[in-house]
């Protein structure tokens, strides 16, 4: 799995950078610092540059994502994909079918409503 969001994220990174706009995000940098924002429509892709990441255990993680998805929404942002230093997705926020948000942070997968995680059949 890792290595197809690692592929994803690369296409993903190289095809949104053509059609994008950088975005300005450090409002945000009190809950998780990003650089090299760029936003299209209501999609933002960034690197995590927060040194408190590496730290962070993965509940920890979670709650800033979802806080930082949260405070985005307001601003009309539905989609968010963050990704590592080496340009791997870490972090993947997206609509869901049933209007909840799917959170994706590292290997596991989250629905928002209740933040129970998915069982991804592995």
């Amino acid at each position: 799995m890792g290595i197809a969001l690692g592929v994803f994220g690369s296409v993903a990174s190289s095809v949104f950078q053509s059609k994008a706009s950088s975005a300005d995000l450090t409002e945000y940098e009190q809950l998780l610092v990003l650089k090299d924002a760029l936003q299209k429509d209501d999609t933002i892709n960034a690197y995590v540059a927060d040194p408190r990441w590496e730290e962070m255990t993965e509940s920890e993680r979670r709650d800033v994502v979802v806080e930082l998805s949260d405070k985005l929404a307001l601003d009309g942002i539905r989609r968010l994909t963050l990704f590592d230093d080496s340009g791997v997705v870490c972090v993947a926020v997206a609509p869901s079918e049933n209007g909840n948000r799917v959170i994706l942070l590292g290997q596991e997968v989250y629905d928002q409503s209740g933040l129970e995680q998915k069982d991804e059949g592995k």
